[in-house]
This record gives structure tokens, sequence and C-alpha cells, in this order.
């Protein structure tokens, strides 16, 4: 029989130590049971008679308890009024930029941007932050980042450690093995987060070797079901490179089936135009193209509300000071000795080989072969080590009769670095066998014999360098030096390391878990770095502050891009590069010709930054073309160099023009920042999260590091710090999942529970009730208001004192004197709860007209937001794969409009979080 009570009422539960409410009581084949209501976790619940006792029974006062409850309520009220909720969500505290990039992205119901910030700057957390608040709103699910494959694991470490987001790397290799695990099915959607890399997924059209049918499964797995797979977001990392050389390119095939694949695009690029307007038009018409069909389309007017962009110069911190350090470049010219006469022999004898070789290639149009005539030119500067390896290698090759076609097309050839485009075209046919294998076996002794004579001049004079800076900023600074070819790394780390050095390396070649070692032991004990540039692309180094560049690449563009990698947000130092060329080279002359009149093109246009020049220079191809000419006729340099400058002018004059399209004339301020409460948010995270711990009989320990803490007496911290901008190696957020359960299980005070009787010393007050009160409108998160109130003994509200007392009882420093619990007479609760409700109503108004509003501002979003996803999907060429997602889509909308429709009956709740007395 069950026994419906009349009165619901506050009863102790023994068995989870905590206030409930007692629903009703029943008795069942000799048992007495009561059905019980949890507030706080919204459960309903059943206990045996001797688990439920007096309310009163298991309140014991606790401090730490009450600072508990006080902190995580102002944290929660402070959440609920953030207009923007990404930055507070995040393990990191975004710079105005960012939060301004973020503003402008949300701003819009589709996102389809080009964010286009410097290098340096902090794209990846744009993209992270407007991601997260699409997803917080509930607008997007499925996020797709598409990334050179050098940057796969760094996009994915950046997500889950500043915005605890989990991504799935899927690889090229993985595809086959997926497919029978998933049993055939698109394994695309076999997950909401993805991440691959651009090379693993564009179309092809032909390879040698293979059938139509090959090439059509090839396709169909890595292209056709990806963009078939229903994305809400995509983005595009170094995304120029969709623009291609022409619209019939695989990278810009694969940009279009991206942009057609999501509602939701971020194309991110710090070049996106590179002094070129068809690719760039290529670009932008992936985000709109009916906005760019052509590129007379690239006016300011039409591209400016497609793309968000802050220059360094422009960027500033928290604080309203400049974001970067200063930069000092220097230049040594280095010179061979008597004791480097071999090695300065070697060097005229290879550039004979490689000049023959190269202009043989040019007039056969052998275009891998002149690649590798250029790579043995920069070979013989780069080490006497790099250059023998090579020969030998190139030899063999010969010998054993193994060269073959490159598999690789000129496009992809001139993306990659010197050293993966040597690994592809060693290789390649020769011009004349006999003959060729006659000049390398020369060149080799020569090679050998300089060896013996002594170091490289470059190493020598390296070595000195270092000792040079070491005793100027300290033994334990450290260097990042850049080459070309892993042999000239190895050869460089192998002779400082047997001078004493502690060196890590990382190159293209390495593996995911090898360059995340190398990058650690760099971090830790290892003082110096050395890095290809495939090794170095995406690295972010800016604990170290001086770049030495060993080899100098021949495209101007690519030591920019070096010196970026410690240039870059969080650089406390002025950045030191030093690059070094070999005097009496026809590259070194080269070099300071082309310098000269690049500052030269600076001044004639306006420019006050060399790396907008580089950013129009010529093609890596016309790059080496210039050397190479310059190199099989010295006589010439200033004809070739002058050629090429004069390209670069045509290009230049459009530099202006293309820089003003893509500026944008915000004026960056803090002011920016100022409705997001970090500092604010922060103490109280800390204020909450320690007394929980200390309440629920963790332990908390301070020090140097951070905190060390034990919860539940399993769970262990160590360094936690609650500012993401310390320096602790945990920092905990408001994503943290103790913290999420923290706030969301903040207790109800029930009703008949005596309360306790405080004083807080330096706060004077008059006597009576002081109590903390929460509004929520159907249980939502987000529609909640907080708020304190105290009433004295005469009955009077004291408004301001119910604020700082509150303000007080959160503060580190507050001190509390317990005077023991107080019996609440006979309706002084219901009295209270009425002056409450009273003074609350206003707040109610105006939290429900906000309720309504966003309502119908949701449901404006979500009604295109369907309409977009709709018609991504009728862009799907298989009927059968059309007509599946259409469904899948109506389903969703379907469970939509039946949680909406809910969700307009309004709801409100009020009660109390916290009762004290205040003596």
């Amino acid at each position: 029989m069950i026994v419906m009570g009349e009165n619901v009422h506050w009863v102790f539960d023994r068995w989870n130590n905590k206030p409930v409410k007692a629903v009703e009581r029943y008795e069942l084949w000799n048992t007495t049971n009561c059905l019980v209501y949890d507030p706080t976790s919204g459960r309903i619940y059943t206990l045996p008679a001797d688990g439920v006792g007096d309310i009163n029974e298991g309140y014991v006062y606790d401090e730490h308890r009450i600072r508990y409850i006080l902190a995580g309520a102002k944290l929660k009220e402070l959440i609920a009024r953030q207009s923007i909720l990404s930055p507070i969500g995040s393990n990191i505290i975004p710079l105005p930029h960012q939060i301004y990039a973020l503003v402008r992205a949300i701003s819009s119901n589709r996102i389809r941007f080009l964010l286009a910030d410097e290098v340096g700057l902090g794209k990846t957390i744009e993209a992270g932050l407007i991601m997260t608040e699409m997803e917080m709103r509930g607008l997007v699910k499925r996020v797709l980042i598409v990334t050179p494959s050098s940057l796969t694991l760094q996009w994915k470490e950046e997500m889950r450690l500043k915005f605890n987001e989990d991504f799935h790397i899927v690889r090229s290799e993985d595809l086959t093995s997926l497919k029978h695990i998933y049993n055939d099915s698109n394994i695309w959607t076999e997950f909401d987060k993805v991440i691959c890399s651009m090379d693993a997924i564009k179309p092809i059209k032909r390879r040698q070797g293979w059938t139509q049918e090959e090439i059509d499964e090839y396709n169909r797995l890595r292209f056709n079901d990806l963009i078939e797979a229903g994305w809400d977001m995509v983005i595009v990392d170094e995304a120029h490179r969709l623009g291609g050389s022409s619209e019939a390119v695989a990278r810009h095939d694969l940009g279009e089936g991206l942009a057609n694949s999501a509602t939701h695009l971020l194309l991110l690029t710090a070049t996106p135009h590179q002094g070129k307007s068809e690719p760039f038009w290529r670009v932008m018409k992936l985000l709109d193209s009916e906005a760019f069909p052509n590129a007379k389309a690239l006016t300011k007017e039409q591209v400016s509300p497609y793309v968000i962009r802050t220059e360094k110069r422009k960027a500033i911190d928290g604080s309203g000071a400049l974001l970067f350090k200063k930069r000092e470049t220097f230049m040594r010219e280095i010179a061979w000795g008597p004791r480097h006469e071999e090695q300065s022999n070697l060097y005229k004898e290879v550039t004979k080989y490689a000049s023959e070789g190269y202009c043989i290639a040019k007039k056969e149009k052998k275009v891998f072969l002149g690649f590798l005539m250029t790579l043995m030119q920069r070979m013989v500067t780069s080490s006497t080590r790099a250059i023998r390896v090579s020969l030998e290698k190139r030899l063999s090759v010969l010998k054993d009769e193994a060269s073959n076609q490159a598999g690789l097309n000129e496009e992809e050839l001139i993306d990659m670095d010197a050293q993966e485009v040597l690994d592809n075209v060693i290789s390649i046919g020769s011009y004349n066998t006999k003959k060729e294998i006659k000049e390398l076996e020369r060149l080799i002794n020569l090679a050998k014999q300089a060896e013996r004579q002594f170091i490289d001049v470059k190493l020598e004079w390296l070595v000195e360098e270092i000792n040079s800076l070491k005793l100027r900023f300290g033994n334990d600074e450290k260097i990042l030096i850049f080459t070309e070819f892993v042999a000239t790394q190895g050869y460089i780390c192998d002779y400082l390391m047997s001078h004493g050095h502690k060196v890590a390396l990382i190159n293209g070649k390495m593996g995911i878990n090898e360059r995340i070692s190398s990058l650690e032991d760099f971090a830790g004990d290892c003082d110096i770095l050395i890095s290809t540039d495939a090794g170095g692309e995406g690295l972010n180094l800016q604990f170290c502050h001086i770049v030495i560049n060993y080899d100098m690449p021949w495209n101007p563009m690519k030591i920019e891009q070096r010196i970026g990698r410690v240039d870059r947000i969080g650089q406390t130092r002025d950045v030191i590069a030093i690059n070094l060329m070999i005097q009496d080279t026809v590259e070194c002359r080269v070099r300071k010709i082309l310098e000269d009149k690049l500052r030269v093109i600076m001044e004639e246009f306006g420019v006050d930054k060399m790396s907008d020049i580089l950013d129009s220079a010529l093609s890596e191809e016309e790059a080496m073309e210039m050397v190479m000419n310059s190199v099989m006729s010295p006589e010439d340099i200033e004809y070739y160099v002058d050629r090429y400058i004069e390209n670069v002018k045509s290009r230049s004059k459009y530099i202006k023009e293309f820089n003003d399209i893509l500026s944008d004339e915000k004026e960056l301020s803090i002011d920016i920042l100022k409705n997001i409460k970090y500092g604010e948010i922060y103490e109280l995270l800390r204020t909450m999260f320690i007394n929980y711990v200390l309440y629920n009989g963790g332990t908390v320990k301070e020090g140097k590091n951070g905190f060390d803490i034990t919860i539940d007496g399993v769970r262990r911290y160590k360094g936690v710090t609650f500012d993401p901008s310390g320096n602790g190696a945990n920092a905990i957020t408001l994503n943290h999942e103790y913290v999420k359960k923290m706030i969301q299980e903040l207790p109800v005070y029930p009703e008949g529970q005596a309360v306790p009787k405080i004083k807080i010393d330096g706060l004077a007050n008059e006597e009576g009730y002081w109590s903390l009160w929460q509004i929520t409108l159907n249980d939502s998160p987000n529609d909640v208001k907080i708020f304190p109130f105290f009433i004295n003994n005469e009955g009077k509200m004291r408004l301001p004192s119910a604020e700082a007392i509150w303000d007080r009882l959160v503060s580190t420093d507050a001190h509390i004197t317990y005077d023991g619990m107080k019996e609440i007479e006979d309706g002084v609760y219901g009295e209270l709860y009425k002056r409450v409700s009273e003074y609350a109503s206003s707040m109610f108004y105006e939290i429900r007209d906000a309720y309504i509003k966003n309502r119908d501002e949701e449901r404006k979003r979500m009604e295109y937001a369907f309409t977009l996803k709709k018609e991504m999907i009728g862009r799907v060429g298989l009927e059968t794969v059309k007509r599946h997602r259409l469904n899948e889509l109506e389903k969703e909308k379907k469970a939509w409009e039946d949680k909406f429709a809910k969700s307009r009956n309004i709801i409100p709740s009020l009660y109390p979080l916290c009762i004290l007395y205040m003596e």
C-alpha cells in the first residue's frame, strides 16, 4: 500500500549524505520505503525508511562547504552573464585580436571566413575559439580539419590542450584497414572530429601503372566519401595551397569539394595572395562562388566581409602593450682560408657539374633532372658531407641502373623542402649515364679530400658563434639552427655533441612521436635544436630567441618563415637571426645584390615591411632559375637578378592594393576584453575548487609550481594552476570534469534546517539573515540569476550589505567566526521566501524576456542552419547518399523542433543555496 503524503518535506539522505525531499512513503511486503527527490541532480530514487533522517541530522558546519557554495554560485552567475563562452571555457586567455576574430565570425549566421593573420598570431586559436563557440551554441557537431601532413599532430594537441577537444587523425595509410573495420561503410562518418592531411585526401586523375578502376576506388575512399560525410564545419590550414596554379590542379579540386561539403568554412593562411590575383581569387571563391565569379571581384568592398586579418605590428596584449619584440638580423659572410682550399676547389668542380647538367635539363625539358642539379649546387655550400653522400647515392643509382621517373608532379615538388625534393629526384634518369658516372667518381674523391683536410668553414665559424652567444647570454641559452639537408644536420650534430653540446634534431623524415620527443628534449635539457625546413613547419618555439640559418634558401620568403618559429606570441625577448653565407660563391653575390634591390622596392612602393615584399616574391622555381643562371654565367649576375627583380616589381605594384583589400580597419583595444572577467573568474574558480576538495576530505598543498591536490584519496594532480596564462603543468579550467560537477551540483538549502551563526572579522553589519538565492527557467544552466539577500532583525532589507557580505565571504583572506547553529523560528522561512520572491520578481521578468528573445533568435539560427544543410546535401552527387542524408536531417530537425516546442513553456523556480545568520 502506498501512502501519498500531502506535505512534501525535506529529509536527510543517510546513504548519500545530502538533503533531499521526501515525496512519498510506502509499505510493500513488510518493507517501509521512501521515494525522494534530489533537486540538485534532478533524480528521483528510493531509500529504505532507515536511510532517511531528520533534516538537521546530517548537517555539520564546515567553512570550506560554505566557501565552495558561495564561490561556485558567484562563478555560475558570472558565466551566465557572458555573451561569448569559448574564451572562458578554454585553457587559454585569448588576446584582443583573437577575441575580435571570434566576435566578428559568430556575428554571421553562416561562418565562411579567411583567417589571414600574419605568421605567429595564433590563427589556430582563433579557429578553435570559433569552433568551440559554435559547439556550445548547438550549431556545430561534426568538424573536419585539413592541414599539411606535418601539422596534423600539432593541431590535435592544440585542440586537446587548449580546448579539451579530442580529434581523430585519419592518415592515408589507415583508410584501407579502417574500411574493413567499419564493414565498407563511409569511414568518415564514424568520427565527429577528424584531422587529415591535405595530400592524403586530394583526388588524383592519373597515376603511373594504375587502371581507371584503381584510381576511382582511391578517390572514392579518400575524396568522394570525405566530402559526402556531412560536415558542419571545415577548417583548412595553409589554405593558400588550395588556390593552385590553375583550376585543374588536384588541390583546387579538393578545395571546391571541401567548400561544398560544409555549412561553415574557415580558411587559414598568413599569405593569402602571394602577389598573384588568380590563386587568391580561387581561394576566395571557395568561401562564396557567387560573390567572386572572377578575379575582377577582388575589391575591398567585396573581400572585406570575408576576411579577418591582424598584422603583427598592430597586435597588442591584454594590457594594451605591443605584442611582439624587436628583431635583429645579421649576415655573416665567411671566407675560405688556406686550410679550406679543398672545400673551395670542391665548390668550383661541383658547380661545373651542376651547371652542365642544369643546362642540358633545360634544353631537353627534363624538369626533374633540373631539380636534381639545382640541389647538388645547394648541397655543396651546405656541407661537404651532404654533397658527398648525395654524389655517392647518385652514383649507386646509375651503376645499378636503378633510375626511374619521379612519382610526383612539378607543383608537388615545389611545395616540398629541399630534402624532400632530393629524396624524390635522386633516382631520376641521367642525361649521359657513362659520362655522369665518371664525373661523379671524380667529385666523390674531391669531397673525401676536402673532408680529410679540415672541418667545413661554416661549421668552424658556427662553433665560434655559438660560444660567443653562450658567453653573452649564458650557457643555458637555447639556439635554433636551420639547414636544408639531413646529411648536413647530422654533420653539425655529430660535431657539436663531440664538443659537449646537447643537441636535438627534427626533420621531415621523422615520425610524429620522434618529433614530439625532440621538441620535449629541446624544451628541456638540450641547448641546440637543428631542424630542416619540413621539420620546422608549424613549430612554436617562443622559448628560444636565437635562429641561425646555416643554409640560406634561395627563396627569401623561407627565411621569414624560419624566423617566425621563434618570433611568435609569447616571445619575451628580442629575436636574433643570423644568416650564414660563404663569401666567394655565386650564391653569396646573388644574395647581396638581391637584398639591396628588394630594399629599393620597399622604398619605391612605400612598403614598410620586407615580409610584404617577400609575400609577393616569385615562385621557388623562378628563384631557382635566377641562381642557376647566375651560377652558369657569373659575369651576368646583375642581369639575372635584375630580371628576377623586374618580375617582383611587376607584382609588387599590387602589394599595397592587396594589403588595402585585406586590411581590417579595426583599432584593437583592450576594451574588447572588458566584459570577460578573466581575473575574477579564475580567482573564484580557485576558491571553489580548493574548498570543495577540502570539504570532501581531499588534500591541497601549495608549492612553487602550483597546487598539489588529492581528490577522493585516489585522483592526484600536481602543479595545478587555475589561470591558463600561468606556468603550471595542469591548468584547471571551466571545462575540467570536476569543475563542471561542482557547478552543476551546487546544493539547495533545505527548508527547516538550522542555519549557522557566523561573524566576519573586519566587516561591520547588523544582525539578521543573509541568504543566497537562485532563479532558473526550465532548469536551464544558461538562464539563471543568482543574487544575495539580507534582512535585519527589524525586517528591513539591506541590499548593499548583502553584496558586501557575499564578496567578503568568497575572498581568500576573510576570517569567519562560527558561533553554533540557530533554529529558524516558525514562519521566518516563509516570510523570508515571500520577501525574496517579491524583490526578485523584476529579475524574473528580465530573465523571461531575455529567454523569449534568445529562443526566437535560436529558432531563426537553427532554421537557417537546417536550410543551409539541406542545400549542401542537395549538391551531393550520389542519389542514395543524398536521400539517406536528407532523411537523417529530417530526423535531426524533428528532434530539435520537439525539444524547442517544450522549451517555449516557461517554468520558473526560486530556491536558496545558502542561509546564514549574521551576528
